[in-house]
């Protein structure tokens, strides 16, 4: 607040010079004038800012103290009306700029449409002109609701629409309105996707051709889409059998579910052995000019008693039709080492369930529900050491679906 004041009211800054700095600023001070940003320039020698209004006052002083002062910079709102005047053409320009960029402010240059995505922009583009905005109207003249309105009876397939401004660009956010999708009317036939045990039978459309308790495969035909068509009597309100062979074809719709059975095995040894990567690895680099090879960087001979390489294979540019023999090889050779790993027999067991039963559970579909779960452990063969698992999960599912004819 203190520098916003100083500013519109005016400063100078002093340059003072004199023996008495210290009794010519004592005696501004008892005075009551402000000072700001003393620095000491030398022993003779300080600068200072002070009030505009308070240089006429520190004339007086300067005379009792024998100190002399110069106006080094003057800074605030009066020495720059001061030069405008003295500038007639700048302030004049620099008013004009200002009332030209307020006036251009005031108009709409850009129209945005955002949110879309099946409609057409230029289509909501359309009636947003007919409400009046358009590249070059004024925003004044504009209202966001009566715009908003002649958008929403123009384009029916929007849902809601909002218009709001941002400088000179206005934009259109919509939102479109979800239309449900049209209904499949192909004729088609309910089949079946995986063997099962029938348990339930619901027919919306169609012709059923299972029923509860049969046993169907994969492919099998569960509702027909084709539909006898019933005939009415001509001397009777009753219908009579339709004529053989006279048959409707529809989109057959319903709900089939069955048991299903699904299976996992697996096995698991009680000793397991193998090799696996210690993580320390050695670098090979070598240059491969014709049948010759030079070695680069890194030792042939790693010192690791396992190891598998990690082979990169760079090749200079043909030129024409003329190769250039020259390779550089680029060889990684990761260090193996033994492990292995004992098990009980309760040990192998357990983990040969688990596996046996998400083997089992891979296979079940996310909306079938889990009737039972049944694990067996088979006899161990040959090889021995191992002990095997095999699970069985019974689920009821709906196994329908549709197949277009």
């Amino acid at each position: 607040m203190f520098r916003l004041t100083s500013y519109l009211r005016g400063f100078v800054s002093l340059v003072l010079e004199g023996e008495a700095l210290e009794k010519f600023l004592n005696m501004a001070a008892s005075r009551g004038i402000p000072f700001w940003n003393l620095r000491r320039l030398n022993r003779r020698r300080a600068a200072v800012h002070v009030p505009l209004q308070a240089v006429w006052p520190l004339r007086h002083i300067a005379r009792r103290t024998r100190t002399r002062f110069r106006i080094q910079k003057r800074t605030g709102l009066p020495f720059l009306l001061l030069r405008l005047r003295r500038r007639r053409m700048l302030a004049g320009g620099a008013f004009l700029f200002v009332i030209v960029v307020y006036l251009l402010s005031s108009f709409v240059w850009s129209v945005e449409v955002v949110g879309h995505q099946a409609l057409d922009p230029q289509e909501i583009l359309a009636a947003a002109r007919e409400a009046g905005l358009r590249p070059g109207a004024c925003r004044w003249r504009l209202g966001a609701a009566e715009i908003e309105g002649r958008i929403a009876d123009r384009v029916p397939a929007v849902a809601w629409v909002g218009v709001h401004f941002k400088g000179t660009r206005a934009i259109i956010e919509v939102a479109e309105r979800k239309f449900p999708a049209p209904a499949d009317v192909r004729p088609c036939h309910i089949v079946s996707t995986k063997s099962g045990l029938i348990k339930e039978v619901l027919v919306l459309r169609g012709t059923p051709r299972v029923a509860e308790g049969d046993v169907v495969e994969p492919g099998q035909v569960l509702i027909s889409g084709e539909v006898p068509v019933a005939v009415p009597a001509p001397d009777a309100g009753t219908e009579r059998p339709p004529p053989p062979g006279e048959l409707r074809r529809v989109h057959a719709a319903g709900l089939v579910r069955a048991r299903v059975w699904y299976k996992g095995y697996a096995e698991v040894p009680l000793v397991e052995e193998g090799e696996r990567p210690s993580g320390r690895s050695a670098l090979v680099m070598g240059l491969r000019i014709g049948n010759r090879e030079f070695a680069l960087a890194g030792k042939r001979n790693p010192g690791y008693l396992r190891y598998y390489e990690e082979k990169l294979v760079k090749r200079l540019p043909a030129w024409r039709n003329l190769g250039v023999p020259v390779e550089l090889h680029i060889i990684r050779r990761h260090e193996l080492v033994p492990w292995r790993i004992e098990r009980s027999p309760a040990e192998a067991r357990e983990m040969a369930i688990q596996k046996a039963l998400e083997a089992a559970l891979s296979g079940v579909p996310a909306q079938a529900r889990i009737l039972e779960q049944q694990v067996n452990e088979i006899p161990a063969g040959h090889p021995p050491g191992l002990v095997r698992v095999g699970a069985q999960v019974e689920t009821l599912e709906d196994i329908g679906t549709e197949q277009y004819f």
